[in-house]
């Protein structure tokens, strides 16, 4: 019996160790989780949230951007060959459809985050931002940067200089 109590408490310590952050993945203790962070920029300009997806997508067949637990925006195109670089949420999204959108008295600012998942050819991870951080740093950051969770505020040099080092786009493959 204590031989069985030995190998159990063994099994238990060795998942525990396994299951640490290693440097590997420092961002994310998920065993499914991309290598790298999935990141995409956010910014409120002229009221409205604009959402920007280095290094862009292509082959798009839906974009979802999921606020908090609440409503989402589900952008189509049934044919795939969608191409989605920036887009503000309340339009226009050429090339693609709008299959369900939040109510029009919807306010995006009260939720907690922003969840982005774009299905495209050939693929990358969905991302999270803090709505808070978007509408508190928008007014003081300049106009050309965006807020990249878990990065900081990038303009097009920055994400140049970071993309595929520190954080990969929404749309970027990632070997496992």
């Amino acid at each position: 019996m204590r031989s069985w109590l030995a190998v159990l408490l063994t099994l238990l310590v060795a998942a525990g160790l396994t299951a640490c952050r290693t440097g590997d993945r420092p961002w994310s203790d998920a065993p499914s989780a991309a290598p790298m962070r999935p990141a995409f920029g956010a910014r409120v300009t002229d009221g409205e949230l604009e959402i920007w997806l280095p290094p862009g997508c292509v082959g798009v067949r839906s974009a979802e951007v999921g606020f908090g637990f609440g409503p989402k925006l589900v952008l189509t195109d049934p044919s795939g060959t969608a191409t989605l670089d920036r887009f503000t949420v309340g339009g226009p999204y050429p090339g693609l459809t709008v299959t369900e959108a939040p109510p029009p008295d919807f306010d995006w600012r009260t939720e907690e985050y922003l969840f982005l998942n774009v299905q495209s050819t050939p693929g990358g991870y969905p991302a999270t931002a803090r709505t808070a951080e978007i509408v508190a740093g928008s007014d003081s950051h300049p106009a050309d940067t965006f807020y990249f969770e878990g990065v900081g505020w990038l303009d097009a040099a920055g994400v140049a200089e970071k993309e595929g080092k520190e954080f990969a786009g929404v749309c970027t493959p990632q070997k496992k």
